[in-house]
Parts: C-alpha cells; sequence; structure tokens
C-alpha cells in the first residue's frame, strides 16, 4: 500500500531524502498504482471504432481504453449485441471469452465468431459471474434493455400508393399498437390533383383501450396544388391511429404517400 503522505512529501521536494522521483512519485505514477481511472464493472458497453479491420478475433473500441492491461483476460466475455451493418445476424448475440485486452488502445482479443465484427458494432464487456453454463444468463436482458433504447433512436418509414374511389380510404393506420409509439408525420403527394378535384384528409385516434378511432383533425384540398407535397404531423400515441383521404369531388387519381414513425 502506498504511504500517501512520504509521497506528498516527495513531490514537495521537502529534504534532500525526500526528492521527486517522476518515474514513482508523478500523480499518473500514483494514480496507476492505486488504480484511479476508467473503472471496471461486471458490465460495460463498447463501441468498434470506425476504422477497426473487420476481424473474428480482435475488436477496438477505444471508449474502452485506459484500463489496466490484462484486466479482463480469461474473467470476461464478449457479446454482439448490434451488428449495425446487418441487424439480426450473425455475429450479433454471439458470446465469446476475451483472453487479451491491451490498454493503450482498447484492443480486446476474443475466441472466434462465427461471422466478422465489423466498425460500428456494439459489443457488452460480460464479467464471468454473470454469464451462466450456455453463456445466456445476462444475454437477454442485455439485449432488451439494448433494444428498448435503440427503439427510441431510430425512425421507420412505410409507404405506398393509394387510389381513390370516392370513399374514405386509409393512407395510415396504426390499429393496435404493442405500446407507446411516436408516429411523426404522414406526407402525401397530390400532383396528380386536377381542377375540379376535392380531397379530405382526416386523422383518428384512439385514446382508451378498446375506444373507437376519434377524428381529431380534418383538411379540405381542392384543385391542383402548389405545392404538391402535403404534411400530415402527428402526435405520440399509445392505442391506435388513422390517417385517412376521401374523394369528395371530381376524379379519382393515384396518390403517393410515406409515413415515418419512432418505436
Amino acid at each position: 500500500m502506498i504511504d500517501l503522505i512520504s509521497e506528498l512529501r516527495r513531490i514537495m521536494n521537502r529534504d534532500a531524502a525526500e526528492t521527486f522521483n517522476p518515474a514513482t512519485d508523478s500523480l499518473e505514477a500514483i494514480s496507476e498504482s492505486l488504480h484511479i481511472g476508467p473503472s471496471v464493472g461486471l458490465w460495460t458497453l463498447g463501441v468498434c471504432d470506425p476504422t477497426m479491420p473487420a476481424s473474428t478475433t480482435a475488436l477496438l473500441m477505444s471508449n474502452l481504453a485506459g484500463l489496466p492491461d490484462d484486466i479482463f483476460n480469461d474473467d470476461f466475455y464478449a457479446e454482439v449485441i448490434r451488428n449495425t451493418d446487418n441487424p439480426g445476424l450473425a455475429p450479433e448475440h454471439e458470446i465469446r471469452l476475451i483472453t487479451n485486452y491491451v490498454s493503450a488502445t482498447g484492443t480486446f482479443t476474443c475466441n472466434a465468431f462465427s461471422a466478422n465484427v465489423e466498425a460500428g458494432d456494439y459489443v457488452a464487456i460480460i464479467h464471468h459471474s454473470l454469464v451462466g453454463p450456455q453463456l445466456n444468463l445476462i444475454s437477454t436482458l442485455v439485449r432488451a434493455i439494448f433494444d428498448i433504447v435503440n427503439a427510441g433512436l431510430v425512425t421507420t418509414e412505410t409507404g405506398g400508393t393509394l387510389t381513390t374511389d370516392g370513399t374514405q380510404q386509409n393512407v395510415y393506420i396504426n390499429n393496435n399498437p404493442s405500446g407507446v409509439f411516436e408516429p411523426l408525420k404522414v406526407q402525401i403527394d397530390m400532383t396528380n390533383m386536377a381542377g375540379g378535384d376535392t380531397i379530405v384528409v382526416r386523422v383518428f385516434y384512439r385514446i382508451v383501450s378498446g375506444g373507437g378511432l376519434i377524428k381529431k383533425d380534418e383538411v379540405t384540398f381542392n384543385g391542383a396544388q402548389d405545392p404538391p407535397l402535403k404534411n400530415v404531423e402527428l402526435e405520440p400515441n399509445r392505442f391506435g391511429v388513422q390517417v385517412t383521404m376521401q374523394r369528395t369531388a371530381g376524379a379519382d387519381h393515384a396518390y403517393n404517400w410515406a409515413a415515418f414513425y419512432r418505436g
């Protein structure tokens, strides 16, 4: 154990017998001796560097650099919890023993994955006490937490073409979402509208479980449109959202549309 009083006296050069030695008495040397610095818990998250070459065994994660050399060796496992380029495909969810760790760069060497780990992939570093005999004791929980966080960050798009027929038709509907989600907007291309045409766009929300879809907004468009691209802004919702359009006058046309949402 370090004698901190003696160390401080040497740093202060108190006398000839207590001369400062940067190799042993600098704050950096004391920090390393006391293991002060980035902490190691039972679980942590790394992100593979953008410059990392694809590899089944060598993972470069500079956000985990700076810990003591070899601290993860043979006691921790690496699990790829997000294959960024190809979600759901190998080596996603595979777990491999870490055999070497280099502090200066944050390079981990593991037993080989079945496919390359690549730049941008997310990797959980898991202590062996959290890993069961089948290497999956904490894996499911880790993935569930990551998926919840990731879902809030990813915008999803869907779309298609609707040809009017005079009835009220669904442009976009999420009739029974599994949880709170965030619809953002629906875009409708009304380039094909012409003089004499009338289109009514309506927005409905279900606000209680098992309830009906209740109209919130209604907008009417008449004749040729300039600009032709229309935005329908949507609100967060739990039980259902619906966007419809209806041709109430003029001729039927095909209209392209796209919907954007999170969650």
